[in-house]
């Protein structure tokens, strides 16, 4: 996972799938980044070919968490099939989603 600062916003892009094996390594991150005073996330997700249901409750979960210290999180570059699978699961209607990291930037930023 490739991790970016662009002013105040953090941008984490992760390649592949995220699964059981990736997760563990990106709650740490996220844990990490919220305790350190982050509260501006974006999730590049454009390198991500596939996403299975842990990893749309993990997105949820890290959401939570942001927001509960008083930050945002939004998600970027979705292939089709990521972003289907997260309409399917409901997460599409928690997350505001962009097109790509620039524009998700210019809505944080």
């Amino acid at each position: 996972m490739r991790e970016e600062q662009v002013g105040d916003v953090t941008v984490l892009t992760p390649a592949g799938t995220m699964d059981m094996t990736s997760l563990p390594a990106f709650d740490r991150r996220v844990t990490k980044l919220v305790e350190s005073g982050t509260r501006a996330l974006v999730w590049d997700l454009s390198e991500v070919g596939m996403i299975p249901s842990t990893a749309a409750g993990f997105l949820i979960a890290a959401g939570k968490r942001l927001r509960d210290a008083g930050g945002r999180m939004v998600l970027a570059g979705l292939q089709q099939r990521v972003l289907g699978v997260l309409k399917t699961m409901g997460v599409a209607d928690v997350f505001r989603i962009f097109q790509d990291r620039d524009a998700a930037l210019a809505a944080l930023g």
